[in-house]
């Protein structure tokens, strides 16, 4: 408990690489952010615990190199809570080398877009992102899909407007027509063969903590390529 300093932090690192990636690893995805499951001893509740005291490391550290791994973990918190304006308030304060940092870049990249209501952009940074990071992401994916669905439900409603299924499961990356399809649909939407009919009008707003079919956690899964979980929870790179 005393313990402080870059042992503290490689402990926390390796904790938080653990619990961001276990729930999927197990194939039980964690609840939504509105689902408010962080009750005492809940895996939220511990990853929160472990953000708060690696960040408060970091921030008393006095060499800028003493802690290599900080941009990574900096943009894990913020993609953990992303769409936070405390989360984000805190990232726009970091020093300029974090800040600079690719994986910082992307963070708040993301952030940007879905302030700015872009939810296309969103989700295609989203897609992008590495295995743990895409880890970090994914209990917010399903309220992003609402999002852009109700933003093309009314930007496209028009009855002679078609849009092409395929190009939408890209979008909204999914694996499949017939998932994007079955998001459609549940909001509401009129599919007709490969494309869907966008209409303001019939729009239902689906459950918000629904969370993604159990089959796209391969979308993610995949992104594994191959290492070892004990390799990732140690944060080994990819050669």
């Amino acid at each position: 408990q005393r313990l402080g300093g870059r042992a503290a932090a490689a402990i926390l690192e390796h904790s938080l690489r653990f619990l961001l990636c276990g729930q999927l690893w197990l194939g039980r995805p964690p609840p939504s952010p509105r689902a408010r499951h962080s009750q005492p001893g809940s895996v939220e509740a511990q990853v929160r615990e472990c953000f708060s005291r690696l960040l408060d490391a970091y921030s008393r550290g006095r060499d800028r190199d003493q802690y290599e791994n900080q941009a990574e973990f900096q943009a894990l918190a913020l993609l953990y809570d992303l769409g936070s304006d405390q989360a984000f308030h805190h990232a726009l304060q970091l020093p300029p080398h974090i800040k600079d940092a690719p994986e910082m870049r992307t963070a708040l990249g993301i952030n940007r877009a879905l302030a700015e209501g872009n939810y296309v952009r969103c989700l295609r940074l989203v897609r992008s992102l590495p295995f743990v990071e895409s880890c970090a992401v994914y209990r917010h994916i399903a309220s992003l899909r609402h999002r852009l669905l109700r933003a093309f439900s009314h930007g496209y409603s028009c009855c002679n407007c078609r849009y092409p299924l395929q190009a939408l499961a890209e979008i909204l990356a999914v694996d499949t027509r017939d998932a994007a399809a079955d998001l459609c649909r549940r909001h509401g939407q009129q599919v007709s063969g490969n494309t869907v009919c966008f209409q303001k009008g019939s729009y239902m707003e689906s459950d918000p903590d629904t969370q993604p079919a159990p089959e796209e956690l391969q979308l993610v899964m995949i992104k594994q390529r191959g290492r070892t979980r004990s390799s990732i929870i140690q944060g080994c790179k990819m050669p």
